[in-house]
């Protein structure tokens, strides 16, 4: 059989069950039964597999439907979730040093959102961008404090970790490439009104504390608060003040009515750039592990300075 797409599958057992992620879950699939010769014989039940077992042809006719796409989008993102609230929960002993990339990876969301209005394909979904990005560079400023606050110096005079920019490049180059995927994952790190994601990454950051630091909650806090809130009107922004707010935007559903309908070739390309993505959280957060648990990598990274530069 041929999974779906959006099923990522992490290996096969002796007994040929297939596991991987589905629908931001681990999930293992049974095997499917052997095709029998005997008529007569009652067909045998079929293994409880779940959606992720539907097949699909190598290559389906025609184009893939709207509500395929934007399906196989969701599913996919929330593998890409399971794999960031699994990865930062196994780095969550590194503490501020963990802290601290995960700060650099939030403080440069906006750039590859500003990259990905910049390559949209239709206007409105370049003004959406635009505005996320906007978004993102008001809700970065309490990252920017933590960091501060954490090393004692500014974001610009560190070095983030080479697998912490291995994750900010793919996010950046995922967003001039293949705004389908990028949108499929931008709405797993905190989009205007998610309260809940907004709320699920204030908990995974607010493990990597120590108990005694009282500043660093509140400037979490006050991230999660500004992320949640859909009241920014981009009123200062003069040549946005038409566009209005995020507010009931669709993100997702816009990138899908702005791409369909791709061909099948490109919904399996769309399909394994979101799980590039997912792999390159998981090398950030052995990067984290790596240099810092295992490695005694110095702490803050400072960034070289150059004589008479």
């Amino acid at each position: 059989m041929v999974l779906h797409p959006a099923f990522w599958q992490t290996g096969v057992r002796e007994d040929g069950t297939v596991t991987g992620l589905w629908n931001g879950a681990e999930t293992a699939l049974a095997p499917a039964p052997a095709p029998t010769t005997d008529a007569t014989a009652a067909p045998a039940p079929a293994p409880d597999t779940g959606p992720a077992a539907r097949e699909v042809p190598e290559e389906p006719p025609g184009v893939i439907e709207a509500g395929v796409l934007r399906e196989s989008l969701v599913l996919a993102g929330r593998n890409v979730d399971h794999v960031l609230r699994r990865e930062l929960t196994a780095v969550a002993p590194a503490g501020r040093q963990a802290l601290t990339e995960l700060a650099h990876l939030m403080a440069g969301l906006p750039r590859h959102a500003a990259l990905a209005a910049s390559d949209a394909a239709e206007r409105p979904l370049a003004e959406a961008l635009t505005k996320l990005s906007i978004h993102w560079t008001r809700t970065s400023e309490p990252w920017l404090a933590l960091v501060r606050h954490l090393t004692g110096m500014p974001s610009d005079h560190l070095q983030p970790l080479p697998t912490t920019l291995a994750l900010q490049l793919a996010l950046e180059e995922l967003a001039c490439r293949d705004t389908l995927a990028y949108t499929a994952v931008a709405v797993r790190l905190g989009v205007p009104g998610d309260s809940a994601q907004a709320r699920e990454l204030l908990r995974l950051a607010t493990a990597m504390l120590p108990p005694d630091d009282t500043e660093a909650p509140a400037l979490l806090e006050d991230w999660a608060r500004r992320t949640a809130s859909q009241e920014d009107n981009y009123a200062s922004v003069k040549s946005l003040r038409a566009m209005g707010s995020l507010r009931d935007t669709d993100l997702l559903t816009l990138a899908v009515d702005t791409e369909t309908p791709p061909a099948p070739r490109r919904w399996r390309r769309s399909m394994g750039a979101v799980r590039d993505i997912g792999d390159t959280v998981s090398l950030f957060a052995f990067g984290v592990d790596h240099f810092f648990t295992h490695g005694a990598e110095p702490w803050p990274r400072t960034r070289m300075q150059w004589a008479g530069v």
